[in-house]
């Protein structure tokens, strides 16, 4: 169960698997790793202290759940934001630094291994993608605009 798996599919494992406590515990460690991403002290240990157990607890706990330990649920979290940031045209250092990581190299290290692919690289192909969109927009506009010049 240790794959990378969506938001949508932790939400799946939690409606299948989590009675209403457990629905609870996870949607208020959601709140916790929401508030606390984008700093670099957002540990296990953090985690399980503002959860009120001890850090094998909590690890046990969201094995039991989801199929992750609470350092991997941090990270795809972490590294799901980042996707976010890259996509919106911020440069790698400054998502790495966003979301929480010690450096950048780190996070290149990281985003590679869950991705499959270098930062740099999905950066170079997502503006490709933009730019395309946009040039396509904007060639779709001016023959509007000829259209209603001509009309």
């Amino acid at each position: 169960m240790k794959e990378n798996l969506s938001y949508s599919d932790w939400k799946q494992l939690k409606t299948a698997k989590a009675s209403g406590v457990q629905k609870i515990f996870l949607k208020n460690l959601y709140k916790i790793i929401t508030r606390n991403l984008n700093s670099s002290s957002l540990t296990v240990t953090f985690l399980a202290r503002s959860m009120a157990i001890s850090k094998s607890t909590l690890n046990r706990k969201l094995l039991q759940l989801i199929g992750f330990s609470a350092n991997e649920l941090i990270r795809q979290c972490r590294l799901r934001k980042a996707v976010l940031f890259l996509s919106k045209g911020i440069n790698i250092s400054e998502a790495a630094y966003k979301t929480g990581f010690k450096t950048p190299s780190y996070f290149t290290q990281c985003f590679k291994k869950f991705y499959k692919i270098t930062p740099k690289k999905y950066s170079k192909k997502n503006l490709f993608i933009h730019h395309r969109i946009d040039s396509l927009q904007i060639k779709k506009l001016a023959q509007n605009l000829y259209f209603l010049k001509q009309n």
